[in-house]
């Protein structure tokens, strides 16, 4: 018995240091740059990044309460249905673009001499908390709605950002040859 608190406590321990370890936020050599330039270099590779005013008008608790003060239980029910489904439909989106962000990543890292271990498993980490809170986060629309999901919106927004910063850390820091080099690879891939 007194093994298994041991490894529960190790294990606790280790799972802590693991999730200061993803929190932190690296030094960004792209520092240099606006953020018009930021979203024109992944624009550049056809990529979008998730509308973050787009996810805040989906789930507005504004909205909500407007239309809970009609007397009409159908228009309510019919609002959340609807809202549901556009919310559902931007995490699928939003899910899709975080894995063509990674896709090109991987492409950038190749050509990058900067990848290292601990950057690597930091992305592995964010992007499973990326999916798992995007699963959540259905099933929190799924039972309760969009309205009450907004703590989890959030959290995802965050992984999302931590997901994409990397990728533009790593094509900020290319010379202007290997970047032209990610670019024709990108562009011959399937999207």
């Amino acid at each position: 018995m007194i093994e298994l608190i041991f490894f529960i406590v190790l294990a606790a321990i280790l799972l802590s240091v693991l999730l200061i370890w993803v929190s932190a936020r690296p030094a960004a050599p792209w520092k240099n740059l606006t953020g018009i330039q930021l979203v024109e270099l992944i624009e550049s590779f056809n990529l979008s990044l998730p509308s973050v005013l787009m996810a805040a008008r989906i789930f507005a608790r504004e909205d909500w309460h407007f239309v809970c003060e009609t007397d009409r239980k159908g228009l309510r029910e019919l609002f959340v249905r609807e809202r549901s489904a556009l919310a559902l439909s931007w995490i699928r989106a939003t899910q899709r673009q975080v894995a063509r962000v990674l896709r090109l990543y991987r492409l950038a890292a190749r050509a990058s001499n900067q990848a290292r271990f601990a950057s690597e498993a930091k992305i592995l980490l964010s992007y499973a908390a990326f999916q798992v809170n995007c699963v959540v986060l259905k099933f929190l629309i799924w039972f309760l709605g969009p309205f009450q999901a907004r703590r989890a919106l959030d959290a995802t927004l965050g992984l999302t950002e931590r997901l994409v910063r990397p990728t533009v850390d790593l094509l900020a820091g290319l010379e202007s040859v290997r970047l032209d080099d990610v670019r024709r690879r990108w562009e011959r891939m399937p999207a």
